[in-house]
């Protein structure tokens, strides 16, 4: 690059000299090759020394090359050896979890097997406790000093299965039907069930609590004394439970009257409510019954008038029957001179006269039996109010005053549904029981529409042909 900026320089400076000395002599001019020769030589130097710059550099990018492969080959062995270490420690982390999870095992086993030896050693106390054995305390809290107090249930258990397996007799007292303590034999079937004999007469006994007995109200002394006197029976009257301590009260049967009584003013209302309904349906069934009759007395009279017989006194009768079809036909007989509209509309008029007759009493049964489970959810809600007032007041200690709170609210329901059921069956009975007398009626003066129709069409064509003839 330096060597053409002094060619050029050396050009500049020949034409400037040229321009400066016109008169001088012309110099002699160089060839071609003598000009560009300086040039030349400059561009051949400086081409090589750019090449032994890139040789130089050729090299450099050589070396950076071979140093870099080295830098990533030691960073990928690197990386090989922090896997390997990685993985190593994700198996090793692995098998601790494992080890872990089975420690954790081991340990909730080891504490569940400790709370059932502690719970089968309590329960197996306390049935042996009932049966009169007790079993020696744990010295302490360790695991082999409860093992060691809890060996001798399996002895003891095994005692206790062989008497409960055995019928057993023996001196013993209870409370006979009067309350009074009498002596006798007692009979022991296992732990189930008890008998007690005194001179000759058994009976069943049931637990009356502190380890005492009284008679069974329903008897079994038929089974007591054939087991003291060791004849074979086929059924055996027991009374079975669970142990002697816990007192067994009997309940007498539940009378109709002690059902009432539960449902309290409400179930007595609907029980009330109840017979006003069966008298309802008695009565209409009784004012349908009168309103379909002389069904006979009806059809009796549109043939005779159909065949232009006398119907005074057919007409007579049916005005004084109690059937809403004779009344209704023998309104429509005195007019059968009208036209056909005014006939159907003096129909229709005489039996919307006739509805009421026949719908009596339907409304209130079909509203008692409405009302009825209404009442009965009505009982349940207050007397549920009233169970649980009492568990306000005395708490959730005794089960059976529970029991009997909600067994007396419950009743109004069931007494609210017995007699809604068949009011509404029997309502709609009887509802369709009037829609068929009504149809009935509404079909006899139909036909009696028709029969005078036609005879009056038969009339006018014998009038025409005889003005004709």
């Amino acid at each position: 690059m330096t060597a053409l900026l002094i060619a050029a320089q050396l050009l500049l400076g020949s034409a400037w000299a040229q321009e400066t000395t016109e008169e001088a002599p012309a110099p002699e001019v160089p060839t071609v090759e003598e000009a560009t020769a300086p040039l030349n030589a400059a561009y051949q130097k400086e081409y090589a020394y750019l090449a032994a710059e890139k040789t130089g550099l050729a090299k450099r990018l050589s070396a950076h090359k071979a140093e870099a492969d080295k830098v990533k080959a030691a960073a990928e062995a690197e990386i090989r050896n922090l896997e390997a270490r990685l993985t190593a420690m994700q198996i090793q982390t692995e098998n601790t979890e494992v080890l872990l999870q089975d420690v954790e095992r081991r340990a909730t086993a080891t504490v569940e097997g400790d709370d059932a030896l502690d719970s089968a050693f309590f329960q197996a106390s306390g049935s042996l406790s009932d049966a009169g054995i007790e079993l020696p305390e744990a010295a302490d809290e360790t695991l082999t000093a409860r093992a060691e107090a809890f060996a001798p249930v399996w002895s003891e258990a095994a005692k206790l299965i062989r008497r409960n397996a055995s019928v057993v007799q023996a001196p013993g007292t209870w409370f006979d039907a009067n309350g009074v303590q009498v002596k006798g034999t007692f009979i022991e079937v296992g732990q189930i069930g008890t008998f007690g004999v005194k001179d000759g007469v058994g009976h069943a006994l049931i637990p009356s609590g502190n380890g005492d007995y009284q008679a069974w109200s329903q008897g079994g002394g038929a089974s007591a004394e054939a087991i003291a006197s060791g004849t074979a029976t086929d059924s055996l009257g027991i009374y079975l439970h669970e142990g002697r301590k816990k007192r067994i009260e009997e309940r007498p049967p539940k009378t109709l009257q002690d059902v009432l009584d539960a449902g309290g003013v409400v179930g007595y209302v609907i029980i009330g409510l109840g017979f006003l309904a069966l008298a309802f349906m008695g009565l209409r069934a009784l004012t349908l019954r009168a309103a379909g009759s002389d069904e006979e007395l009806v059809n009796a009279a549109i043939d005779a008038f159909s065949k232009g017989a006398d119907t005074t006194a057919l007409q007579k009768r049916l005005e004084a029957s109690k059937g809403s079809a004779a009344r209704i036909v023998a309104r429509v007989m005195s007019h059968t001179d009208m036209s056909r509209g005014s006939m159907e509309d003096l129909a229709q008029e005489a039996l919307l006269a006739e509805m009421p007759r026949v719908e009596r009493y339907g409304a209130a049964i079909l509203v008692a039996a409405a009302v009825a489970p209404l009442l009965g959810l009505l009982g349940t809600v207050t007397g549920m109010i009233a169970t649980f007032d009492i568990i306000t007041e005395f708490g959730t200690g005794d089960p059976r005053m529970l029991s009997g709170g909600i067994s007396a609210a419950l009743v109004t329901t069931q007494l609210g549904l017995i007699v809604a059921i068949p009011a509404l069956l029997g309502g709609n009975l009887l509802s369709g029981w009037g829609e068929g007398v009504v149809a009935r009626a509404e079909s006899s003066a139909l036909r009696l529409i028709n029969e005078a129709i036609s005879r009056r069409n038969a009339g006018q064509e014998i009038t025409a042909k005889q003005a004709n003839a």
